[in-house]
């Protein structure tokens, strides 16, 4: 069968269609403005002047700060050059009126010697007046002898040795009576210098049998500068033990004591024997020995008490105060005391005489009786 298509039924084929997309808008461009170089340069200029005012302020604040610091600086150094100041002149204060107390010290001992020494002179004068007289009365005396003839032999004013014997003996033992009596004199009598402690036995002496049991928590002070280094490093720096409270030497010298820290100590002593403390005496270096003529490092108020061993509590004994301005060795009598055999004494050193470093304790001594039985 044959199918024949009539124009109708046939549609012809329609052409493509083309999207066309319009072009993107140009953008409005705004033309830049002419600016003139004369605001250009006045707004500049307006800037810097701003700029160098706030400058201007800030140096000024910075000055004014620094003026401030500068003057509190000031005021800090001028009040710290009249501490010192005022320190230095109180030291030169001190050391002046030392000079002027040592100087004082020997016009005294000078105006004492020299009384002293004319009291001497004028006995002696008196004996040889006495003398002369008695020698005097001895040549006016008649004699049994018929008297020589003065034309042919010259008078003999030579005194015979017997004679002279007996004037040499009579006139050495006016001269000591003299010296026996005289209350005044210090040099006269070697017996009545020394001090009560040397005629008393010392039961705290080292050599006698007594010992330091324990200083306590008392620290022994010792020097800044070492003795013995190695490559520079420090070994061994000097210092006194406590031993040389109780050693008893002699004569005391500067330095040879034993120091501790702080102005407050404690020594604990066993007794030779065991006794009834009746006195305790403390020595320290003499003033007018020392380097500096004041003895601060010296104990003032001190408390002792006795023990019958170290292991019990200690009876309180008595309260004492050390004088600075007194003989270098003082002997203490206890305010109470009592029939108590103690066998260890505990010193207790309350002050010192002003030194903060150390405090220095040259000889404690320990006096009483050894009970009978």
């Amino acid at each position: 069968m044959t199918v024949t298509k009539t124009p109708s039924q046939t549609q012809p084929k329609s052409p493509p269609v083309y999207s066309v997309t319009p072009p993107p808008p140009r953008p409005n461009i705004i033309p830049a403005p002419v600016v003139d170089p004369a605001v250009v340069s006045a707004v500049v200029e307006a800037k810097m002047q701003h700029f160098l005012k706030e400058l201007q302020l800030k140096q000024e604040r910075h000055l004014s700060q620094m003026k401030e610091t500068q003057q509190l600086d000031m005021q800090v150094m001028t009040s710290k050059l009249e501490a010192l100041g005022s320190d230095v002149r109180h030291h030169v204060e001190q050391e002046v009126a030392g000079v002027s107390r040592r100087m004082k010290d020997y016009q005294t001992y000078s105006q004492s010697a020299a009384a002293s020494l004319n009291l001497k002179i004028q006995t002696l004068e008196a004996q040889n007046a006495k003398l002369s007289q008695e020698l005097l009365s001895v040549q006016l005396m008649p004699s049994p002898s018929p008297c020589p003839d003065i034309t042919t032999s010259p008078i003999q004013n030579t005194l015979t040795p017997e004679l002279h014997q007996a004037m040499e003996k009579w006139l050495t033992s006016r001269i000591q009576e003299q010296e026996a009596t005289r209350p005044g004199d210090q040099g006269s009598c070697t017996e009545c210098r020394r001090p009560m402690a040397d005629k008393m036995a010392d039961f705290a002496l080292e050599t006698q049998g007594a010992s330091v049991i324990s200083t306590r928590c008392s620290e022994t002070y010792r020097i800044r500068s070492a003795c013995v280094t190695l490559f520079g490093f420090p070994l061994w720096y000097p210092s006194e033990s406590p031993r040389t409270v109780i050693q008893g030497h002699p004569v005391l010298l500067p330095g040879k004591c034993w120091a501790f820290h702080g102005v407050q100590g404690t020594l604990v002593i066993s007794l030779s024997h065991p006794i009834m403390i009746t006195h305790v005496t403390l020595d320290h270096l003499p003033r007018y020995n020392a380097p500096t003529g004041r003895i601060d490092s010296a104990p003032k108020d001190f408390e002792v008490h006795g023990m019958k061993s170290d292991a019990e509590e200690g009876t309180f004994l008595g309260t004492f105060t050390y004088n600075e301005h007194g003989d270098p060795t003082q002997t203490f009598e206890l305010p109470n005391p009592s029939d108590a055999v103690y066998r260890v004494v505990e010193l207790r050193v309350l002050s010192n005489w002003g030194h903060i470093e150390y405090t220095c304790l040259y000889r404690f001594r320990v006096h009483g009786k050894i009970p009978s039985t």
